[in-house]
C-alpha cells in the first residue's frame, strides 16, 4: 500500500516505488521516484516538498525537463 496525504498528494496511485529517505512521514534530500507507466524523477526534497535540482525522464529513457525549484 503506497504512502498517502505524504509527499505525493497527487497521483500517488501511480507510483511504482519511491527510493529516498523519510523523516517524519514525508521525503527529505535526493529520492527517485518510479511510474508505473515508466517514466522517472529524481529530484531533492526538502520537508516533503521538491526543493533543488529535479530532471524528469520519460518512458523511453529520455531526459525530458530539468529545473531548480526554491
Amino acid at each position: 500500500q503506497p504512502p498517502t496525504d505524504v509527499c505525493l498528494k497527487l497521483s500517488h496511485h501511480l507510483v511504482k516505488e519511491v527510493v529516498g529517505t523519510f523523516k517524519n512521514g514525508t521525503l527529505e534530500g535526493l529520492a527517485k521516484i518510479s511510474y508505473l507507466d515508466g517514466h522517472k524523477i529524481i529530484a531533492s526534497y526538502k520537508n516533503g516538498i521538491c526543493y533543488g535540482h529535479r530532471r524528469d525522464w520519460n518512458s523511453n529513457g529520455t531526459l525530458v525537463q530539468v529545473a531548480y525549484y526554491n
